[in-house]
């Protein structure tokens, strides 16, 4: 949402899907040299909320992508992720940035299948999960505390998880508030 309340969204025309580079990350932190736009700049400056979803990373370059959310992380912002149904295609291609992007994000938004694609790609991540634990249980809201606590686990900088169940609403918890779960 930009400074007069209205929903703002920045992207290009069709690219690549982003590429995870180390050195871009270092440098992106510090980079004053090629600064955002100005006019990026000013919106994520005043925002609450960046959020990037798995579609969005085919229009950004990473170099970019590195850049606003460490300009949204620097200027207070929460970095918000929605893989999306993007999430196998990212996973198969680009485990680098996927673990980036969860690595970064305060708040991940995510579908009970997107989550199962992430859990099981937890050796592409290099995080050690155990994805059996979410299945065998009867409970449904059991399973979905299990597989959020998981990603807990896989992104230390998480702060929320919420996982999208379609017409059966969405669950939700928050880091180290096992009783602040809610599903609507």
């Amino acid at each position: 949402v930009d400074p007069n309340g209205h929903h703002t969204f920045i992207a290009s025309n069709e690219q690549p899907t982003a590429s995870f580079n180390s050195d871009v990350v270092v440098a992106s932190a510090e980079d004053n040299s090629s600064p955002l736009p100005k006019q990026i700049r000013d919106i994520v400056s005043t925002t609450n909320i960046l959020l990037i979803d798995g579609y969005a990373l085919d229009d950004l370059k990473f170099h970019d992508l590195a850049r606003v959310i460490a300009h949204a992380r620097k200027s207070g912002a929460k970095f918000w992720f929605d893989p999306q149904a993007a999430v196998a295609h990212l996973v198969e291609t680009n485990a680098p940035l996927v673990n980036y992007l969860l690595q970064n994000a305060h708040a991940l938004f995510l579908t009970e299948s997107e989550a199962r694609i992430l859990l099981h790609a937890s050796e592409k991540l290099g995080v050690s999960l155990d994805s059996e634990a979410t299945s065998g249980h009867h409970d449904h809201e059991l399973q979905l505390r299990i597989t959020a606590e998981k990603l807990f686990e896989a992104a230390h900088s998480l702060e929320l998880v919420v996982i999208k169940r379609g017409a059966a609403g969405a669950f939700a918890l928050t880091r180290g508030n096992p009783n602040a779960a809610a599903s609507c």
